[in-house]
């Protein structure tokens, strides 16, 4: 998996570097076959592994290159549950400093176990404080949260 593993962070420094061609794969105008003749001619330039090149091809096939970067983020997600990491989406109410960064990392490493990658967000809807998503669970502290279960506690008490 080394060799696909490197062509898919090959693949993603090229759609970050160029908007052009994430317009170009997620078009529908263009063919697939002209989708493919481009990858290739990318994909070339890397070496890449040969079921990286399959996997393309097999796209182009069935006409479904326009999914390849949803494909690519399933295959990233999948290879990172197999590895044990646990992604966290951090939102903050304001961007962190580089000594918060490092301090969050931390104190969710100590509290989850293992190995993490974490996904910042910044919602200045959140007020102050910090939620965390780590799959379906929701870790929220902050203040928009604490003033919306005090309004829930509040509405639920009868006179």
């Amino acid at each position: 998996l080394k060799g696909v593993h490197a062509d898919v962070a090959f693949l993603n420094q090229c759609f970050a570097a160029s908007p052009q061609l994430v317009r170009i794969i997620r078009s529908e105008s263009v063919v697939d076959t002209e989708k493919l003749r481009a990858l290739l001619a990318i994909m070339a330039r890397h070496k890449s592994h040969k079921h990286t090149l399959n996997f393309l091809k097999t796209l182009a096939t069935h006409q479904r290159l326009v999914l390849l970067i949803e494909a690519l983020e399933a295959f990233a997600c999948v290879a990172e549950a197999r590895a044990g990491v646990i992604v966290a989406q951090v939102t903050t109410a304001a961007s962190l400093t580089a000594a918060q960064q490092v301090a969050l990392d931390a104190a969710l490493e100590r509290k989850l176990g293992g190995a993490l990658r974490i996904v910042p967000k910044t919602d200045p809807a959140l007020l102050d404080g910090i939620t965390v998503q780590v799959g379906s669970h929701l870790y929220d502290a902050s203040l928009r949260g604490k003033l919306q279960r005090l309004e829930t506690q509040l509405r639920a008490v009868t006179f």
